[in-house]
């Protein structure tokens, strides 16, 4: 663990450079609940990604190629997520239940004028 606290990089930047593999997440993720007072960033923050990112992460943690594929590709987090979801609906499987109601809630809070505002950009 002393080896995650000594690099500079976030994990999602070395995960999108293929430097380290997704299974890495669980490393940092120690290394930044056993970094005490040395750290100050909320976990988002320190794995390198946004609040959005880290919430649909932790909602469906195989979403990591996903969020890497839609900031590569500057797509909207939205409407990435919106297409999984679509993807996870059509394949019926009842393991993914869970995931499927807390993305649908996600991908409904930011919607396009979900609010009053274009939150697709997000």
């Amino acid at each position: 663990m002393s080896e995650v606290r000594s690099r500079t990089s976030a994990f999602f930047d070395l995960y999108s450079a293929g430097q380290v593999p997704e299974s890495a997440i669980d490393d940092f993720i120690d290394a930044w609940h056993t970094s005490g007072d040395e750290e100050v960033r909320p976990l988002s923050c320190f794995l390198g990604m946004t609040e959005d990112e880290y919430a649909v992460w932790v909602m469906d943690g195989r979403t990591l190629p996903l969020l890497r594929s839609a900031r590569r590709e500057k797509e909207k987090l939205a409407v990435a997520v919106a297409r999984y979801l679509s993807e996870l609906r059509t394949a019926a499987n009842p393991v993914d239940r869970a995931a499927i109601h807390a993305l649908s809630h996600w991908v409904a809070r930011h919607a396009p004028g979900a609010d009053g505002t274009d939150k697709a950009g997000v």
